[in-house]
């Protein structure tokens, strides 16, 4: 009788490497996401906050103060697209993983 995987060569590595990939991913999907949300409570506090900049900043006129609360939105804004993005092209890798182990659970 063939032992599990044999019939199939480095079979066992390869899922052992994919998993521990799918592992990292996972772990690095939940850093980004309390990363996003903490970058998206800021953003909040931001915005509940713009009449109140003075108290953080001194600016030397309403436009400045303007211009730098916009800047900063804009900033956290990038910011938060940037992990977004980073986090889709991940769950996208994720995807690809589990396919490619599905594919070989099933040939195996």
């Amino acid at each position: 009788m063939m032992a599990w995987g044999s019939h199939i060569p480095g079979a066992i590595r390869r899922i052992a490497v994919a998993r521990q990939r799918f592992e990292q991913l996972s772990e690095s999907i939940v850093v980004y996401e309390a990363l996003v949300e903490a970058q998206r409570k800021q953003l909040d506090i931001l915005n509940a906050g713009v009449g109140n900049v003075e108290e953080v900043v001194e600016p030397e006129s309403q436009q400045e103060r303007d211009l730098a609360t916009d800047e900063m939105l804009e900033q956290e804004e990038e910011a938060i697209r940037q992990l977004e993005q980073r986090k889709e092209e991940m769950e996208l890798k994720i995807r690809n993983l589990d396919r490619q182990m599905s594919s070989v659970y099933r040939n195996a």
